[in-house]
Formats: C-alpha cells, sequence, structure tokens
C-alpha cells in the first residue's frame, strides 16, 4: 500500500496497516467519554470511535498527532527536530496553491435544515468548559480578504444554535486583524474546515511573520488543505 497522507483519509489507513490505530467499536457518548479516554491515551494509538451514542453511523478521530513516533513515521524524519527542519524549509521555499474541482469535502452537500449539533457529534471537553466545543475547526483567509498573503487558523467553535456557532478570534491575530480591523462592520464570508490533513493541524503551532503566507507555506510542506470558495475548492497538494 502506498502511503498518502496528504488527507485524514489516507492517514488513517496508513496508521491502521502500522498498527498505530486503535478502532474502538463500543458505543462511547460525545458528552464527556471521548474526551476522557483521548486523554487517558495521550502519547498512544489514533483513535477512531465508530460508535457514538445518538449519532448512527457517523465516526470520529482523535489523538491522531499525539504520539511523536507516529508522527516521525507519517513523515518520513527520524525525529520531531527533523520535522522542525523540514518545516523551516518549506517557509523558505513556499510553493502556490492549486484549484480542483468535485474534492471529497463536496461529497455529501447539506444547504437546507442543517444542525450542526444534530449531524455532529461534537464533543464536550470537560465540566469546567462553556459547553460543547468544535476543537479543530480550520479557518482560511486569502486576498482579497486579506490584504496581503494568506492564513489558515485553528479557533474554538461553539455551537450556539443549529446553524450558527460563536467563534473565539484574538483581536491580535492574523483571522482577528482581517475581520476586526480590515473589515470591520462587515460580514465576510468564512469557510470551516473539518477532518483536514493532521500535518495542518500539527504545524500550526508554528508562529511566523505577519506578512508570511501560511497556506503557501502548508503546500511546499507536502500538506493538503481543503477551501471551500464558490463554485471550487483550492486543493494544496504535497
Amino acid at each position: 500500500m502506498k502511503k498518502d497522507v496528504t488527507s485524514l483519509r489516507g492517514t488513517l489507513e496508513f496508521l491502521q496497516e502500522q498498527g498505530l490505530l486503535l478502532s474502538v467499536t463500543k458505543e462511547v457518548d460525545p458528552i464527556l467519554e471521548i474526551a476522557g479516554i483521548e486523554k487517558a491515551l495521550d502519547n498512544g494509538p489514533a483513535l477512531l470511535f465508530e460508535n457514538i451514542k445518538g449519532y448512527p453511523g457517523v465516526r470520529t478521530v482523535g489523538n491522531v498527532v499525539s504520539r511523536e513516533d507516529a508522527v516521525s513515521v507519517m513523515f518520513d524524519v527520524a525525529n520531531m527536530k527533523e520535522l522542525r527542519s523540514k518545516c523551516l524549509e518549506a517557509i523558505k521555499n513556499p510553493l502556490p496553491p492549486k484549484m480542483v474541482t468535485n474534492p471529497p469535502c463536496q461529497e455529501t452537500v447539506i444547504t437546507k435544515d442543517i444542525d450542526i449539533m444534530g449531524m455532529m457529534p461534537v464533543l464536550l471537553h470537560s465540566t469546567d468548559d462553556a459547553g460543547r466545543i468544535i476543537g479543530g475547526g480550520i479557518i482560511p483567509t486569502m486576498e482579497p480578504l486579506m490584504p496581503k498573503g494568506s492564513n489558515l487558523a485553528f479557533k474554538r467553535i461553539r455551537p450556539l444554535g443549529k446553524d450558527w456557532c460563536s467563534v473565539m478570534i484574538l483581536r491580535v491575530s492574523h483571522l482577528g486583524n482581517t475581520v476586526i480591523k480590515v473589515h470591520k462592520g462587515e460580514q465576510i464570508p468564512l469557510t470551516i474546515n473539518l477532518g483536514v490533513s493532521p500535518a495542518i493541524i500539527l504545524t500550526l503551532c508554528l508562529r511566523a511573520k505577519s506578512s508570511a503566507s501560511f497556506i503557501y507555506f502548508f503546500n511546499s510542506a507536502w500538506f493538503h488543505i481543503l477551501l471551500g470558495l464558490p463554485g471550487n475548492i483550492c486543493n494544496i497538494p504535497g
């Protein structure tokens, strides 16, 4: 089997082949239980929950990048230090994204009667948390919304109704500058992308200059991301 870690699907298939994926078939509750299992198995295998209470036929994953030796195998590096060097090389040698049609994120399209909590097993991570939180939503911004460059933001998203959410955005962040300063008082289109390549989540921990183009950087670092655009999808190949 050819390794493909440019998508979450390909990554899970690879981890399963390597014995680094644990499938949980017993029914689990998205209220505290899934988060508790993930925490208990920190630095263990990636987790695929296949039987979620109240969500028949829906699966969710966790702990995909919680184990350093597994991450090293995914991205063909000896250790995390070498991975950081590979990311630095990608920053120095960015590649532009490519536009594609018929992407995986548009296999199922829902435009009416949207019910986020009814469709997705949004987790409650802790009794001290504000509520059930989407913890892995990636929000991309690029020109013309951004004056220069592009950015990917990893935000905590809290559903507050069937079809609307609150998003934690810091004023000093790239997304905060775009939404609060550049487009103050405006309604702007944003997409929330779930199930992206784990490489994107891993490298969102990196800091770069505000003028850096994050999307070009991810492209150079052999990542995929699906960005919803009117009539098209932006697919960044590895």
